[in-house]
Formats: C-alpha cells, structure tokens, sequence
C-alpha cells in the first residue's frame, strides 16, 4: 500500500515543522503542498517518492500555468526562508505562545469554549454555539478568523506574528467573546 499525505495547508512552516508529516518522523510515498508555498503566488506541487516518479513520464501531468517562473522563484525564495531553524522555531514558540493564551482564555468562558487545540500556527477554539456571530464579530472588532468544522474559530495568523500581536488579537477575541455573549 502507498501512503500520501495532504499537506495543502498544514505544510510550509505552518505547524512549527516545514510539513507536518515529519512531526512524527514518517516519510510518505507522495504529499500535495500548496498555500504557504508560494509565498502569495499561486504554487502548489505533488511530491512523490524517488520509486514513484518513475511512474510519471515527461509531459503527461502538469498544469495549464504549472511552471510559472515568477511563481516558482518566489517559492523557491520563501522555501529557503521559512526551512531554516531559527524561522521554525519563531513559529514553534510563537504558535505555542498563542495556544497557552487561548487555553487560559477558555478557562474564563468554560460554559462557552470546548477545548483550545493546534499546531504551531495553526489553532482552533471550538466553542458551544454561535461560530458564525463569533467570526462576525471578531471581523468588526478588526480581528480575522474563519471557521472549520462547524464550531471551531479558526486562527491561522501570518508565520511572522509576534507575541504582541497575539496579545492584541486575545484583547479583541475578548471584546467579540463581551459582544457576543454578554
């Protein structure tokens, strides 16, 4: 059997590791990585092992734009800068910076928030109810969160978000949490 791996979004630095398969130390036979590869150009690749490739054959897979050179010099310049340890690591302490904030906060709203959970950048607050007024809210209080999985407010900052922008994004989740619930 093959294993393939969907690091569409989780890939790229985005959960403190450069894909998120290596967390767990495992290669997989092939992977999809999009998103954050581009640097925000549309890029996105199908990765395959080296007893895999041989599979493919010259000319028949690709893509209408598939090579554009812009896009893929910018991929190239943002996998040489989001690779590197000391990037990882900012995105490790800072992701996690993030999720003991949003852990202390649903210790403030437990008839409200579920649980805190994520990776690196990559975090989740799933609450009771009202997901949507919540993402609304959040949106007129100058705060951008989307929601995945029904009741999961979804943060899913810039990899370059410093601790005081965390801070500043908890003061206005708190103020939605006020407008919201009361």
């Amino acid at each position: 059997f093959l294993i393939f791996a969907d690091e569409i979004q989780t890939g790229v630095g985005r959960t403190a590791y450069f894909y998120y398969f290596q967390k767990d130390g495992y290669q997989p036979d092939g992977f999809a990585t999009a998103e954050g590869l581009g640097g925000g150009l549309p890029l996105g690749a199908f990765i395959v092992s080296e007893k895999l490739a041989n599979v493919f054959t010259l000319g028949d897979h690709g893509t209408t734009y598939g090579g554009n050179p812009l896009a893929c010099a910018t991929g190239l310049a943002t996998v040489n800068h989001i690779s590197t340890d000391a990037f990882l690591n900012h995105v490790k302490g800072t992701g996690q910076f993030f999720l003991e904030e949003l852990q202390s906060f649903a210790t403030r709203y437990p008839e409200t928030i579920v649980e805190a959970r994520g990776y690196g950048l990559m975090l989740g607050l799933e609450v009771k109810e009202k997901a949507g007024q919540m993402m609304f809210e959040a949106a007129r209080q100058g705060l951008l969160i989307n929601i995945a999985g029904g009741n999961t407010l979804r943060f899913v900052p810039p990899l370059i978000i410093e601790k005081i922008h965390v801070t500043e994004a908890m003061e206005k989740l708190d103020r939605t949490f006020q407008k919201v619930f009361g």
